[in-house]
């Protein structure tokens, strides 16, 4: 487990030291750039000297990098967490539906629109949302996070939780707006994501649905749509969920301390 941890960790500083060496050379890229004063290796060292201080330098607005950086990310994190909960509600059922009826003609509808669907380049949809759902229809806004006349305080970077946490008035307008402004790139970075999950849950559907148990209990004359305990079905994930990932973690572990082979084995794969 030491040696594996090292070898995590030295990847992680490999990794890190040549990512610094690309955003050390996009910086000397600008023909003014302060670092063309120095020999490049030194520089390389002075630079690394000003990342671990923090300092991340200064944008063309003159605004420390990381102040705008504090900024935007929680704007992108929001779009993120938005767009990752519309992919598990569409995809998870559609998913789910395809792989019950694999091979048939909602499993064949289903996973052709979300092929087509992922070969849509995301850009050109993005555009084509513009144009349809702002310009032509002003369903809407064409950009923005929310109307400027909202004037929302920035305290955690987060559009509606600084509208719950401020005391402006009319909020329900506000958080409106701001879920409209959410929409379209919402729905422009959910579609890959929602395709993969569909393939991923229709894949993993069909190849339950073809286990034995099932079979079996077709046999004895249970159908689909009856014998619905959900108490007892969340009561078993739960359990069971939770007593195959603990086995699944010692068993790993124990492995990894007492058999070489399978710390070989873990070595290489990871």
């Amino acid at each position: 487990m030491l040696i594996y941890t090292l070898r995590r960790l030295n990847l992680f500083l490999i990794t890190l030291v040549i990512l610094t060496l690309v955003a050390y050379n996009i910086m000397l890229l600008a023909p003014h750039s302060n670092w063309h004063q120095f020999d490049y290796w030194i520089g390389w060292i002075y630079y690394i000297r000003q990342l671990l201080d923090g300092d991340l330098g200064l944008a063309a607005n003159g605004s420390p990098v990381v102040e705008t950086l504090a900024h935007v990310a929680p704007a992108t994190l929001e779009l993120c967490f938005a767009a990752l909960f519309i992919s598990l509600i569409v995809g998870v059922p559609l998913g789910t539906l395809a792989g019950i009826r694999s091979q048939g003609p909602a499993d064949k509808v289903i996973s052709s629109f979300a092929l087509v669907v992922f070969s849509i380049p995301t850009f050109w949809l993005a555009i084509l949302f513009i144009m349809v759902f702002s310009l032509d229809l002003q369903w809407f806004p064409v950009s923005g996070r929310y109307n400027l006349l909202y004037e929302i305080p920035h305290i955690s970077g987060f559009a509606l939780v600084d509208l719950w946490l401020s005391d402006l008035p009319l909020q329900g307008k506000a958080a409106t707006d701001i879920v409209r402004h959410l929409v379209l790139p919402t729905l422009t970075l959910a579609v890959v994501p929602t395709t993969e999950i569909i393939k991923m849950v229709r894949d993993s559907m069909a190849y339950v649905m073809r286990q034995n148990y099932i079979k079996a209990a077709a046999t004895k004359g249970l159908s689909k749509t009856v014998a619905k305990d959900y108490v007892s079905v969340q009561g078993g994930v739960l359990v069971i969920g939770g007593f195959v990932l603990l086995i699944n973690i010692i068993s790993d572990v124990l492995g990894a301390f007492m058999n070489p082979l399978v710390r070989k084995k873990w070595y290489a794969l990871k």
